[in-house]
This record gives structure tokens, sequence and C-alpha cells, in this order.
């Protein structure tokens, strides 16, 4: 028996069966789109984890802004001012633009604060703001 690795001399090697070049070149088609398909997805996750980063800090800066007009020292009055302000807040080693909006209620003793939190101007340049916060504060 002669092995398909050997071969007698002068005689022609046996008929070796493998995969064509038209085969390879399909396979490494298929493959380069697969891969493409897969690139493209782990891109947008990677995206969209990004994008919920900044919306899990933002919400925590607007958290801890509305539970710092919540706690107030003894002695001054409960309800925070009415109005509008803009404050900058550096958090994570980077820089948030918190606006603060306070109106009156209904009933008297309750103001209504809203809290928007937007990217710094190095973060990601969206103009839109990240997370709204509302609630209320009462004065007793």
């Amino acid at each position: 028996m002669i092995s398909p690795n050997h071969r007698e001399a002068g005689k022609a090697w046996p008929m070796a069966r493998g995969f064509t070049l038209i085969e390879v070149m399909v396979a490494l088609a298929v493959f380069a789109v697969l891969s493409m398909a897969l690139i493209k997805s782990a891109a947008g996750t990677s995206q969209q984890t990004l994008r919920l980063e900044d919306k899990t800090l933002a919400l925590i800066i607007a958290q801890n802004r509305m539970n710092e007009m919540r706690i107030v020292e003894k002695g001054k009055t409960r309800l925070p001012a009415k109005g509008r302000q803009r404050e900058a807040v550096k958090l994570a080693d980077r820089s948030w633009e918190v606006v603060v909006d306070v109106s009156a209620t209904d009933n008297p003793a309750i103001h209504r604060v809203d809290i928007e939190v937007f990217a710094g101007q190095e973060a990601r340049g969206e103009p839109a703001s990240l997370i709204l916060l509302s609630g209320f504060i009462g004065q007793h």
C-alpha cells in the first residue's frame, strides 16, 4: 500500500482531495462579512456603554444636588428660592453643568425643583441634557 505522502519514482501523485481556490476565497469573503458585522456590533455596544456611563454620572449629580437642597441648616428656611440657577460641577475628572429651576406650586408650602445635567464641553459635545430630575421640597 502506498501512502498519499509517498511518491514512487516515475509515478504521478495520487489524486489529492482539498479545497479549491474558489472555495477558499468564498470562505474568506464570508468570514470578512461576518467579522465586519461583529466589529460594528461591538462598536455600537461600546457607544451605548459610554452613553450609559454619562447618564449614570449625571443622575448621581442631580440626586446629590436635590439632596443638598433638602438638607437645611438649623434656623434657616426650608424652601429654596424660586428661580433658575446654573452651576459647574466636577465629577469623575469631568466637568458638568447643572441647571436648577425652582418654581412655585398651588401649595405655598411646597416648591417644585427641576434639575437638568449637561455634559461639559470636553465630555462629548452633546448639547441636550443627559438627565432631568424633578422633585418637590416642602417647608415642613
